[in-house]
């Protein structure tokens, strides 16, 4: 205790868990990365005011020159941030055998699916809250879609897929922004909005334990709001141009993604563009010294309660020292094969058999060792602390 009657922070023990402090704990569970959560964060605003924009210009009028209400070739208006009203006139148009708008009805929906089609096939077995490999070639697929469309809007060639491109476009970012966030972070305001009001009502009967979830859900309404206000100003002062602003937007936030992956997990920049890595090569970067069975025998070292599981604490204090806290997340989340937050025994095998596959045909050279960091360094250039490290990793394998 500190003069001042504090507790003194050198005097704290590190091992203590940390206990839940607000509504980041409360949203992203006490082991969340701080940086990925700003990057989250950031990137979540910046889709919320850009789909309101982009849904806002559509919405205008001014988006196409010349065009009638009523020209079924090239509507003057259209919603691009939901489909609800498209399922429901698609319907009602095929029932009056009113076939061009049935067509265009039917087809708005469907270029919604296979914009979110695109973000699944892309990230078939992406887990929440874990960078997927493809999350930036997505953005830049969806970027794409809508620099097309802005380009018809530009040369104001007479064509619905400006509205097509665009709503595929808004459908990729809300399917990425929903697999990541385990349907927390959507665009569209139909389900946002429910839920705000449910959390409200339970808030009201003394249930607070969504409070934080209700916080992103109204940041996320109130940013599409504050885009719709963009798109009045934008679109009187671009007209037909304004969706390239759009456009830009979406490769910027493909660009947070590669700026993550290249600074934090440091992935080169052509396999983030790309997507061509994995969480294991991640993984590899920081593989630690010992041979397999030294790895095997760690799992029991680090799983303290003896629950058979590890957890982000447990990998915390075991590896206290050795790993940063980035990597531990690239630990958890290479290893956690079935997104559970946890990594039981057999999820560990499975992760040093990948870690060791290749080094069974091809051993280590003598004098040559893999740090946590995935340097390679002489042993005779290992600081007493590395030696020591190596010393307790043998004594374990034997």
């Amino acid at each position: 205790m500190s003069a001042d009657g504090k507790d003194d922070p050198d005097k704290i023990d590190p091992d203590t868990p940390k206990k839940k402090s607000g509504v980041l704990d409360s949203v992203f569970g006490e082991d969340y990365n701080k940086v990925e959560v700003r990057f989250t964060i950031f990137a979540a605003i910046l889709i919320a005011i850009n789909n309101g924009m982009t849904n806002g210009i559509c919405l205008s009028g001014l988006l196409v020159h010349n065009a009638p209400a009523d020209d079924p070739l090239n509507p003057q208006t259209a919603m691009v941030s939901g489909v609800a009203a498209y399922v429901t006139n698609s319907g009602r148009f095929l029932a009056s055998e009113s076939w061009d708008a049935y067509r265009y009805n039917t087809m708005m929906f469907l270029s919604y699916m296979f914009g979110a089609w695109i973000a699944g096939i892309l990230s078939p077995k992406a887990k929440p809250y874990a960078v997927d490999p493809m999350f930036g070639p997505a953005f830049m697929i969806g970027g794409t879609f809508l620099l097309g469309s802005s380009l018809l809007a530009v040369f104001e060639i007479e064509t619905r897929f400006i509205w097509y491109l665009t709503i595929s476009a808004n459908a990729v970012q809300n399917g990425v922004a929903s697999i990541y966030s385990a349907n927390l972070i959507r665009c569209t305001l139909t389900g946002a909005t429910t839920d705000i009001g449910l959390i409200i009502g339970q808030m009201l009967r003394g249930n607070f334990d969504k409070f934080g979830r209700g916080c992103v859900l109204a940041t996320i309404v109130i940013c599409f709001w504050v885009g719709g206000i963009i798109s009045f100003y934008s679109v009187r002062a671009m007209q037909t141009k304004t969706l390239i602003v759009n456009a830009v937007v979406f490769y910027l936030v493909g660009v947070l993604n590669l700026v993550y992956l290249v600074t934090q997990l440091k992935i080169s920049f052509a396999q983030a563009i790309t997507g061509d890595w994995d969480w294991k090569d991640v993984l590899n970067k920081i593989k630690p010294d010992g041979d397999k069975q030294s790895l095997m025998d760690l799992f029991n070292e680090l799983d303290h309660d003896g629950d058979g599981t590890l957890d982000m604490h447990e990998l915390k204090k075991g590896l206290k020292g050795k790993v940063t806290i980035d990597e531990l997340h690239a630990l958890l989340q290479a290893a956690d094969t079935d997104g559970d937050g946890e990594v039981d025994k057999q999820e560990w095998k499975e992760l040093v058999d990948e870690l060791y596959k290749e080094e069974e045909n091809e051993p280590i050279p003598v004098g040559r060792r893999q740090s946590w960091f995935g340097r390679n360094r002489n042993e005779e250039e290992e600081s007493p602390a590395a030696a020591a490290a190596a010393v307790a990793a043998e004594e374990v394998a034997a």
